[in-house]
C-alpha cells in the first residue's frame, strides 16, 4: 500500500508542477500577444504541457482506484496493512 501512496503523492507533486507551468505559459502567451507578437510556438508549448497534466491526471485517476480496489480486497479477506 506504500508503493501507492508514495507514488500517488509524486504523481500529485507532478501535476502540481504542471499546473503551475500551464499558467506561467497562460501569461507568456499573453504578454507575447500583447507586444503584437506571433504566439503560435508559445501556445504549442502549452498545448504540449495540457497534454503532460492529462496524462497525469489520468494515471492519478488509475492509481486512486487501484489504491481503492487493493483496500476493497484487503476488507474482505480480513487483512488490515
Amino acid at each position: 500500500m506504500t508503493q501507492f501512496i508514495d507514488e500517488l503523492a509524486l504523481t500529485e507533486q507532478h501535476l502540481a508542477e504542471e499546473e503551475a507551468l500551464c499558467t506561467r505559459q497562460t501569461a507568456v502567451i499573453a504578454h507575447v500577444r500583447a507586444a503584437g507578437r506571433n504566439s503560435a510556438r508559445a501556445e504549442e508549448v502549452l498545448v504540449h504541457y495540457e497534454q503532460t497534466l492529462q496524462i497525469l491526471r489520468t494515471h492519478k485517476r488509475r492509481l486512486q482506484t487501484m489504491e481503492a480496489k487493493r483496500w476493497m480486497d484487503q476488507q474482505q479477506t480480513g487483512m488490515t496493512s
